[in-house]
């Protein structure tokens, strides 16, 4: 069925290489190309896109690098409230050695 076939240590690399460093950056320029906000439709290249979408990702980064949150998180701080109500909901009971005893 399949030949024996002999490769070198470098080509085996080379492959690996630019197999999973083009899914890297086909899924970066992906996520940065698209449109994150709401309401509002990318172009088709998404290049005014990864201008606008770098530099957040970059204050995001930086800013959680220094113990920051930075500023366009705050809209959706409206989330905080339901996703704790959420987790009330469908979170299971604490287990015995969970819970908290007043003595």
């Amino acid at each position: 069925m399949f030949a024996h076939l002999d490769v070198a240590p470098w080509q085996f690399f080379l492959a690996s290489t630019l197999t999973f460093g083009g899914a890297l950056v086909g899924i970066t320029y992906g996520v940065l190309s698209a449109s994150w906000e709401p309401g509002r439709e990318g172009t088709f290249w998404g290049g005014a896109e990864i201008k606008v979408n770098v530099p957040i990702l970059m204050a995001t980064v930086l800013g959680k690098a220094s113990g920051e949150t930075a500023s366009h998180t705050t809209p959706f701080a409206w989330c905080t409230s339901f996703l704790k109500d959420f987790s009330r909901r469908h979170s299971s009971p604490a287990l015995p050695f969970q819970r908290k005893f007043d003595r």
